[in-house]
């Protein structure tokens, strides 16, 4: 198949077919980079062909919106500027991939969402808005404040009108628009990325063992873990008829899900019983308490970067986390990833499938995810897996986890 006369967007399944067609490995990666490529062309022509000069580059994880960038940043701009969500994406990663394309990365303003507020006045060709999801009302000034012929918005996730409105609004005031969107079940077709499975574990809340504390200073007592939850969406219940209150009581209850002692020893549990000490595994905690707890070695902001180098230098086969490893992150054979506590947002669990799914052939990530059941946690779950494929979604009842045997595999 040539693909350099089709559009890719409109062929998929077609090339899908094509590609899995193809025997031999030599022949699969080669062909598999030329459709990487055509579509990177593609993308620059959206975007040059897009009368907005606010652009939004929707291209999921290893099918090189990077390089889009970089290549219309060569083509149309001398004068650019690079915003990110974290000093190691502006000084390691983005800086490794414009030495990887031969590009001076020294010629380009490089700032993070945090400290770009304070510029003002400037003229830049082109601004490239990396993760730019995490563009908020506070940090748009930089949008505003100075000249920007063209500006790229690059993510893996765009806020939707449904899931997260508020960004949405935000993306849209700006005068920004979609000129290019390829999905994450689009580039496993392509071949861009391996295919995986959601092995999602029920946990009960615990309603027999008092081992939660409760009641106030002056007259405290222990309770259920289902006791003390069903107190909690009663308060939060009360506060919303009452309108006050109602967001610290939604707060009180979500660090209640996040520090269940039930859902620690699931997480623990699959570990031991179900991820191999030679798996490649990241585990992705709901605190840093708990990361500690489930791993000797583990990433967080109160971490140094010992851990992270060993496991990024494939030195140890497991990295705890809590959120510092969600986005942006590139890591060399990762098989398996433990998620402890997810939220609504699916561009949060997009992002964190991003870290293990790197394509390599015959490589197939695996995702488990720990959802305290009857609780808003199934609510979260339902938000943020509804635009993903179900065929590849699993449910498993903690209670049961010995009884099935496809997973003793």
């Amino acid at each position: 198949m040539n693909v350099k006369n089709l559009n890719v967007l409109d062929n998929i399944e077609s090339i899908y077919k094509y590609r899995t067609s193809i025997k031999s490995a030599k022949k699969h990666d080669k062909f598999v980079n030329e459709v990487r490529n055509k579509v990177q062309q593609e993308a620059i022509e959206a975007v040059e062909k897009n009368h907005s000069n606010k652009c939004i580059v929707a291209m999921a994880t290893g099918s090189g919106k990077s390089k889009v960038a970089i290549d219309y940043a060569k083509k149309h701009s001398n004068n650019t500027s690079l915003v990110v969500p974290t000093a190691k994406l502006r000084d390691d990663n983005w800086k490794k991939e414009f030495e990887k394309w031969k590009e001076d990365y020294d010629k380009v303003t490089k700032l993070c969402y945090a400290s770009a507020t304070k510029y003002a006045g400037k003229k830049y060709d082109l601004c490239i808005l990396d993760e730019g999801h995490n563009l908020t009302e506070n940090n748009q000034s930089f949008l505003l404040n100075n000249s920007i012929d063209k500006t790229l918005l690059l993510t893996a996730t765009v806020p939707r009108k449904k899931d997260n409105y508020e960004k949405h609004e935000l993306l849209q005031g700006l005068g920004f628009s979609i000129a290019f969107e390829l999905t994450l079940d689009d580039c496993i077709k392509l071949g861009f990325v391996a295919p995986y499975t959601i092995n999602i574990v029920e946990v009960p809340l615990e309603s027999n063992k008092k081992t939660v504390k409760a009641g106030s200073k002056q007259k405290p007592f222990m309770t259920t873990e289902r006791a003390n939850y069903n107190y909690l969406s009663k308060t939060v219940m009360k506060a919303m008829y009452a309108k006050k209150g109602a967001k610290f009581m939604i707060m009180n209850r979500m660090r209640f899900i996040y520090n269940l002692q039930s859902k620690q020893e699931a997480t623990k549990y699959i570990l031991d019983n179900f991820v191999s000490d030679e798996e490649r595994t990241l585990i992705f905690a709901s605190s840093i308490k708990r990361a500690e707890e489930l791993c000797k070695d583990s990433y967080h902001s109160k971490s140094g970067s010992d851990a992270y180098n060993a496991f990024k230098g494939e030195k140890i086969n497991r990295l705890s986390c809590v959120k510092s490893l969600d986005e942006g992150e590139n890591f060399n054979a990762v098989d398996t990833a433990v998620i402890q506590q997810l939220t609504s947002k699916e561009k949060n669990l997009v992002q964190r499938l991003g870290r293990i799914i790197r394509y390599r052939p015959g490589h197939k990530g695996k995702i488990w995810i720990v959802v305290a059941t009857d609780t808003q946690d199934e609510k979260w779950l339902k938000k943020a897996t509804e635009n993903l494929d179900s065929s590849n979604i699993y449910y498993y009842n903690y209670k049961n986890m010995d009884n099935y045997e496809e997973l003793k595999d």
